[in-house]
């Protein structure tokens, strides 16, 4: 098998902080799997790439009896609405970003405590691994919103994206930031 060193077919994918996800609500008996995602398939990031690499593996080691169909770009759900609508059945597979949703996936999003954060992406992942085969009250978490985790993708790292040069802390005077979860909210 190409592709993802160290990590079985249905193993952790810590390619780029979200945490894929897969609503299995009942038994599909269909021969086609929905992954919804608000990726947009052009995206060309770890991100698009693994969710494809996914899809082509799952056809290759299911002998082409099952494969997934991919709506991308938020065609079927936005990134709020995507632990909804797995969870309601509306797609089998999914990527959710934890830290939109500090409420619902408090221990999922733990790694967000901690700012900053000491250890690299990949560790994170493999971490997030870790806990779960560890603590059942991760897994516990996600089944609780009919949700069951399969993979693990932390977030490339982010630079600070602004509409004009910043030289100094002295420039990010009156700027409003945009930022994610609880912890890097309060470090801003």
């Amino acid at each position: 098998m190409t592709g993802l060193p160290r990590r079985g077919f249905l193993g952790s994918a810590a390619l780029g902080l979200g945490m894929l996800a897969a609503a299995w609500t009942t038994e599909a008996a269909a021969d086609t799997y929905k992954w919804i995602t608000f990726k947009p398939q052009g995206a060309g990031d770890a991100q698009s790439i693994s969710t494809q690499w996914f899809v082509d593996e799952f056809k290759k080691h299911t002998d082409g009896k099952h494969e997934i169909e991919v709506f991308w770009g938020g065609s079927v759900a936005k990134t709020h609405e995507i632990p909804d609508s797995l969870a309601a059945g509306v797609g089998d597979f999914g990527d959710i970003v934890t830290p939109y949703f500090p409420d619902k996936f408090p221990l999922n999003n733990a790694v967000g405590f901690f700012i900053p954060q000491p250890k690299s992406t990949m560790e994170i992942a493999e971490l997030m691994e870790v806990w779960h085969k560890k603590y059942p009250q991760f897994d516990q978490e996600l089944t609780s919103q009919n949700l069951k985790a399969i993979g693990y993708r932390p977030l490339e790292s982010y630079g600070l994206l602004c509409t004009s040069l910043i030289h100094s802390v002295a420039d990010l005077e009156g700027k409003r930031i945009r930022t994610y979860g609880f912890a890097y909210p309060a470090l801003v």
